[in-house]
């Protein structure tokens, strides 16, 4: 004859059904807020990244001799370097020169298309920025004024630093 179970190893043996039931429950629990934590960083990275690539293209359109393509240019190969896949720029005026007094740098994007996870928070969620710097030549240049000699003056008679 078989001899019966202990009470405790009976009770030992019930609840092995409720330790899987609650392993389940709490492990897609924490899975739930560690993809959210994921995809949440994601979304602050990536509009960080927006907003900083907005700047530097905005910065290199602003210096002197600089033309939409090497703002498109600088745009295009920061945000790879982000990791930021789709995008779209607008750079505002269309033409660069030396009369333009500000360049505007729109930058924008989709979270869904750039997301590692599918997204389900930000879902549709546009993220979009807009810089403006006004351009260095307007440092020397006056409403009007296209010779900059008038401006700052002839240093032709300046002693030479020796």
């Amino acid at each position: 004859m078989r001899p019966s179970r202990t009470p405790q190893i009976r009770a030992s043996a019930d609840r092995r059904g409720a330790v899987t039931v609650e392993f389940a429950i709490c492990i897609s629990i924490l899975f739930l807020f560690v993809f959210s934590m994921l995809e949440i960083s994601r979304f602050i990275y990536i509009q960080h990244s927006v907003q900083m690539v907005a700047y530097e293209s905005a910065r290199a359109g602003v210096v002197p001799g600089a033309t939409v393509e090497d703002v498109q240019a600088r745009a295009d190969t920061l945000m790879i370097a982000t990791g930021v896949r789709t995008y779209n720029v607008l750079i505002t005026p269309p033409v660069i020169n030396s009369l333009t007094e500000n360049v505007a740098v729109t930058i924008s994007c989709n979270f869904a298309d750039n997301s590692w996870l599918p997204p389900t928070y930000f879902t549709g969620r546009l993220i979009s920025t807009t810089i403006s710097l006004q351009h260095e030549n307007m440092a020397y240049l006056r409403p009007g004024d296209t010779n900059l000699e008038s401006v700052i003056g002839n240093n032709d008679d300046e002693p030479i630093d020796e």
